[in-house]
């Protein structure tokens, strides 16, 4: 939000699918819609009026899991967030943001 307005807090639309074509192997996709739970000021018109919006914007995940034994996983993903008008209009970057990560996941 922008300053002095606070958090006006975000709404996640999303669904999931995932499958495990082997019994080590496991994939998951999840598809993201942020929406604001206000609409805050993105801009001004013509004629000189604020134009709000609440689209956040959506990311999209994708994640491969292998698990090596009974107390070992490991997890490489991807994500990729892609900016709507309110949160640029928050004062934020309008650059789409990609990260790549891994996980290893241990039970003792």
């Amino acid at each position: 939000a922008p300053p002095g307005q606070g958090s006006p807090g975000i709404t996640d639309l999303y669904f999931n699918l995932g499958i495990k074509p082997m019994a080590k192997v496991a994939a998951k996709f999840d598809f993201h819609y942020f929406q604001s739970a206000k609409a805050v000021p993105v801009g001004v018109d013509n004629s000189g009026n604020v134009i709000k919006d609440d689209n956040v914007g959506w990311e999209t995940d994708l994640a491969l899991s292998y698990k090596y034994s009974k107390n070992l996983c490991f997890t490489v993903g991807w994500e990729h967030f892609a900016p709507d008008d309110a949160y640029v209009g928050a004062g934020n970057p309008d650059d789409p943001a990609d990260h790549l990560w891994l996980q290893a996941d241990l039970k003792f």
